[in-house]
């Protein structure tokens, strides 16, 4: 899974990079019509930031128990679910 979220962030960035370098050559031409090119562009903008996020989520498991905590983004040293040391 963290795998599925590093290519969908590296996809969505040169998607991103694309289309605002698009964006920036209809600007320098004086073509200020690139409505299409941002319609494009904000979903991926949600998979980037989700997909960043979600690596992330992913992260914070505990590697012995595999439990998801909110405690674990604290850098604690021992998980509150099986007590083994992070």
């Amino acid at each position: 899974m963290k795998k599925v979220c590093l290519w969908l962030a590296i996809i969505s960035a040169i998607v991103l990079f694309v289309t605002m370098g698009i964006v920036g050559v209809k600007i320098l031409d004086n073509n200020y019509d690139f409505m299409v090119e941002l319609y494009i562009a904000i979903p991926f903008y949600i998979i980037l930031f989700g997909s960043i996020a979600g690596y992330k989520l992913i992260g914070i498991r505990c590697p012995h128990c595999g439990k998801i905590d909110d405690t674990l983004l604290g850098k604690s040293k021992f998980c509150p679910h099986c007590g083994k040391e992070l």
